[in-house]
């Protein structure tokens, strides 16, 4: 997996490379996971998507995808628009999280990345409300995120945070058992995945399936 998706940001600067390659190196399982939890046919959004390289390894994987990946960050998208080539079946767009407007049951599943935890509880309401009109009945929401145990991973994905992310220090992190409540008050129901074997990071990811309209 690492190669294909790596092969395609050849035109990035060798720092925003380097950033990519550990990324996937210490994700790729993450990924992995992610991807088989979300539908192979249908409309996908990558929320908070950076560099593309969820959004791009859920293209490459099943043509029947139409994915987009949206982020605030100009510069992330600037690269990741560079990796598309001759795919229709992936786009991106840069967007503010707090200007985004979904139309209603607009896609089959959406993903969110090492990104919820960034922002402030009252913008997480906020935007999961958008996110629960826009995701079909029995749609999926995914969510990868930082879990509280065990402490010394947490540690470290916290730091790993304070370093990436200077600029934005304060982290507003749930425990799994609050994630699953609050995913719950928006119409979904919730399983929680481990997802840090074999991983210095405590990484967990949340499937949430949408079962009832607000």
């Amino acid at each position: 997996m690492i190669k294909p998706l790596f092969s395609l940001y050849q035109k990035a600067s060798k720092w925003d490379r380097l950033y990519i390659y550990l990324r996937l190196k210490f994700f790729s399982d993450y990924f992995k996971k992610i991807d088989e939890l979300l539908p192979n046919v249908g409309r996908l959004v990558d929320l908070g998507s950076g560099y593309g390289l969820l959004a791009n390894l859920l293209s490459l994987n099943s043509e029947r995808r139409s994915v987009i990946g949206i982020d605030g960050d100009g510069k992330r998208i600037g690269i990741a628009e560079g990796t598309i080539g001759s795919r229709r079946n992936i786009n991106f767009m840069a967007e503010k999280v707090s200007s985004i407007v979904f139309k209603d049951s607009e896609y089959d599943g959406l993903v969110m990345t090492d990104f919820l935890h960034h922002l402030p509880y009252q913008e997480q309401e906020e935007i999961m409300k958008k996110i629960s009109q826009s995701i079909k009945l029995g749609g999926i929401l995914v969510i990868g995120d930082v879990r509280e145990r065990p402490k010394w991973k947490y540690y470290i994905s916290y730091l790993a945070d304070l370093v990436l992310y200077i600029s934005k220090p304060k982290c507003f992190y749930r425990s799994a058992e609050e994630m699953k409540k609050f995913l719950e008050k928006y119409g979904f129901y919730t399983e929680i995945i481990p997802a840090d074997k074999k991983n210095i990071f405590s990484l967990v990811i949340y499937a949430a399936r949408k079962e009832k309209a607000l």
